[in-house]
């Protein structure tokens, strides 16, 4: 397929094609590719004494067995919904991240997080929600 048709076809899907490099198509949250460019042109490493910047990683236990007892389509929903926690967590200052398969972060760029805090949050929404 030719760049210009592959253009055309991405606008008429209705999908930004520039939104595709930092975005990952399940889940809609940032990507890794996202992840290390923001890291390498918009975080003020020289500064972080006065720009603080905290993570959270996280993996999800046992994925693999989702996907070979109900499917990749249940694997994949399982994605989304985790991506839906990331979001709320991260509220409008963090920045949700699917890093790797079943990895995630959250980049807080200009926030000193009590890592408890967000994790408290995050482990209740997910223990209290079902997806």
């Amino acid at each position: 397929m030719k760049y210009d048709d592959l253009l055309n076809f991405l606008q008429h899907a209705g999908k930004d094609p520039s939104r595709l490099i930092f975005e990952d198509e399940l889940t809609g949250i940032f990507n890794r590719r996202f992840l290390l460019n923001y890291f390498q042109y918009k975080i003020p490493w020289e500064a972080l004494k006065n720009h603080p910047l905290s993570l959270i990683m996280m993996d999800l236990d046992h994925f693999k067995q989702i996907n070979d007892t109900y499917g990749h389509p249940a694997g994949d929903q399982a994605l989304v919904y985790v991506a839906t926690l990331l979001k709320e967590v991260a509220g409008e200052e963090g920045l949700p991240v699917r890093y790797a398969g079943d990895e995630f972060m959250i980049s807080c760029p200009n926030q000193k997080i009590e890592l408890p805090s967000k994790w408290e949050r995050l482990s209740s929404n997910a223990s209290m929600k079902k997806p």
